[in-house]
């Protein structure tokens, strides 16, 4: 859970600026809602978002432009984790959800006047997952709320929110960025504009993604470990067994959010791209003549390939074997590259 408070934190949320408008016109207007509901994918700012809203309200000096001062007694209590009007409930470890015994101590704790004289704030964690009982608890206050009491809920998804709970909030939708936003930022953390760039489309609108990806070397090391396997298959240099195993290996080490899945069909775009005179620029996973080392490859070779690989992710995606699906994977790329060459 994010600590800071200072007054730009609000300002490190990439993209955002619906929620990040309704925010300031609420401080400005000082008349928040009884409960509001951040919904969308992880990486988005959602969290960030909470803390700041919180630490702004329970400033005691913020700007005309809704941020927190950062030096009042509120926003050193929040700097340090400690604001005894601030609440943040999130599944305990190893639990699958919030359980109702982690909202009543914290409806307990809002029964006594705020400590600061202020407002009082409870952000739910993942609040998609939930009890049910954790969500009649959240309902129940919710149907009577106290004075000056904000609840701020966290979810991925409205889906696994209950829906008289879903109905009583105000939903701030958080989208993916501008691939252009994500890309000036990872070019001020330090990064090459080129590698920012791939990063950002590669992502999905997902900051914390493409930062990954930057600082993980995940997009040439992905680049690398799927030529081979083409290289590899064309030379008849290794079966498919031993390949699905290899594909299965890497996946299972490594950190980064792609898949292997994901380096297949981006690399046999790449090369599809590449084979039919499209311009380098295009090319997402490396600039560099991918072609050279599967110039025999016919596009319609690849066509094909890519309608494979495409109905076997939506298997991958069921959550099916994945040694087995991975060994089919294996002999199609072989059938199909050897077949086109």
């Amino acid at each position: 859970m994010d600590t800071g408070a200072g007054s730009s934190l609000l300002n490190t949320v990439l993209g955002q600026e619906h929620a990040k408008r309704v925010i300031r016109r609420v401080l400005a207007e000082e008349k928040p809602a009884n409960a509001y509901l951040f919904c969308g994918y992880e990486g988005l700012g959602k969290r960030v978002t909470a803390r700041a809203f919180g630490a702004a309200l329970l400033c005691s000096n913020r700007s005309q432009n809704g941020d927190p001062c950062g030096t009042c007694q509120s926003c050193i209590w929040m700097a340090n984790g400690v604001h005894p009007d601030f609440k943040w409930v999130e599944p305990a470890k190893e639990s699958t959800g919030v359980k109702i015994e982690q909202i009543r101590k914290v409806i307990r704790d809002t029964a006594v006047a705020s400590y600061a004289g202020g407002w009082r704030i409870i952000v739910v964690d993942n609040a998609d997952r939930m009890t049910e009982s954790a969500s009649n608890a959240i309902l129940k206050i919710l149907e009577e709320p106290p004075d000056r009491l904000v609840f701020i809920l966290i979810a991925s998804s409205v889906d696994g929110v209950l829906p008289t709970v879903l109905s009583r909030c105000q939903l701030l939708p958080f989208r993916p960025v501008d691939p252009v936003i994500i890309e000036n930022y990872l070019v001020k953390q330090g990064f090459e504009r080129d590698l920012a760039g791939r990063a950002a489309l590669l992502s999905e609108g997902n900051p914390s993604i493409a930062l990954e990806m930057v600082s993980d070397n995940a997009i040439e090391e992905g680049y690398s470990i799927v030529k081979g396997f083409f290289i590899r298959i064309l030379e008849g240099s290794a079966d498919p067994f031993t390949l699905a195993d290899e594909m299965q290996g890497w996946e299972d080490r490594s950190s980064s959010h792609f898949k292997q899945m994901d380096l297949l069909l981006l690399y046999c775009r790449d090369l599809l791209v590449e084979l039919i005179g499209g311009e380098r620029g295009l090319m997402l996973l490396n600039e560099s003549s991918s072609a050279t080392t599967v110039r025999h490859l016919r596009p319609e070779t690849l066509y094909m390939l890519l309608k494979e690989l495409g109905s076997t992710q939506s298997l991958l995606n069921e959550k099916a074997s994945k040694r087995l699906l991975y060994q089919v994977i294996a002999f199609r790329l072989k059938e199909c590259l050897t077949r086109g060459a």
